[in-house]
């Protein structure tokens, strides 16, 4: 057994553990990746809450934070030091749980409850909606790849077509 955290406050816990070995470490308000036997921080400007949850062989981490102006936390997509908002469905509350090599994310939303609601009366969960995410940007530049044959596809999807619909209608997945 080896200690990852020595000089981190003793309330740490790894949470998240890829093939590779990078390990997910997260403390009341923080979150760290460490990896090659270096603990970097999760962090961005601003975004307070940081909580980690999984870690991908690509080094891409996910789970939830409160980005500025918002009163709800949001799943995110940590990637090359950069720490994007994922949002919501419904103006609530979203988490990540997990990320796969390909990027896809899938977690959890709950649609923000009224003050007023009997369901949060009786202690009940806000009603949550399970989500997928896919980073459209990586399926675009697939796309462009792809011969000059299929231009008036790759135009769909530009204009906002689903991408699992354009790939469905050749018989195909990016994914």
């Amino acid at each position: 057994m080896t200690d990852i955290t020595p000089n981190m406050p003793v309330n740490t816990v790894a949470a998240g553990l890829n093939e590779r070995g990078d390990v997910i470490v997260r403390s009341s308000e923080q979150s760290f990746i460490y990896s090659g036997g270096i603990l970097t921080e999760i962090d961005a400007p601003r975004v307070s809450s940081v909580q980690a949850n999984a870690v991908n062989l690509r080094g891409d981490v996910v789970g939830s934070a409160l980005f500025p102006g918002d009163s709800e936390v949001h799943a995110f997509l940590y990637r090359d030091g950069e720490l994007i908002d994922l949002g919501t469905l419904a103006g609530g509350t979203s988490t990540a749980f997990d990320i796969n090599e390909q990027g896809e994310i899938v977690g959890k939303d709950e649609v923000r409850s009224d003050r007023n609601d009997p369901e949060r009366d009786l202690g009940r969960a806000p009603p949550g909606r399970a989500f997928q995410w896919r980073d459209v940007r990586l399926a675009l530049r697939a796309i462009r790849r792809m011969p000059i044959v299929i231009a008036p596809l790759r135009a769909r999807i530009e204009r906002g077509d689903s991408v699992d619909g354009v790939m469905a209608s050749m018989g195909k997945s990016l994914f």
